[in-house]
């Protein structure tokens, strides 16, 4: 193979290989309601977050690893920041959620309308 076609080549493969996740979606919530049916499923390797969460109203949102579900789960509905979070942020309508989600494990995606209002929720998320 001829060096300029070994460069494109690896340039290729970078290229695609860089941004292992990539997903939006809306979500519609009435005031106080939860949504928890996000998952991002499990890698072999660590996967890199970054989770951009754009609301008519404010929201909290937190991004935690399954198997912490139970810690997050009792800390979230007390209305504390869980410790086991990987990104968290609360009474928001703008905010990214950035962590590293470690290997073989499933990510979960928590959401609240915290407002008096229903609220239009636009999220992205890149893992890379």
């Amino acid at each position: 193979m001829r060096p300029t076609t070994l460069a494109v080549l690896a340039l290729f493969i970078l290229a695609t290989g860089c941004n292992r996740l990539s997903d939006s979606r809306t979500i519609d919530l009435k005031p106080g309601e939860v949504h928890e049916s996000t998952e991002i499923p499990e890698q072999a390797r660590p996967l890199k977050l970054d989770i951009k969460i754009e609301a008519t109203g404010p929201v909290t949102g937190c991004l935690y690893a399954a198997s912490k579900d139970q810690e997050v789960s009792k800390a979230l509905f007390q209305k504390k920041q869980p410790a086991d979070a990987l990104g968290y942020a609360t009474d928001q309508t703008a905010f990214t959620l950035s962590g590293t989600l470690p290997a073989n494990e499933v990510g979960r995606l928590w959401i609240k309308n915290v407002g008096t209002g229903d609220a239009t929720v636009k999220v992205k998320i890149v893992g890379y």
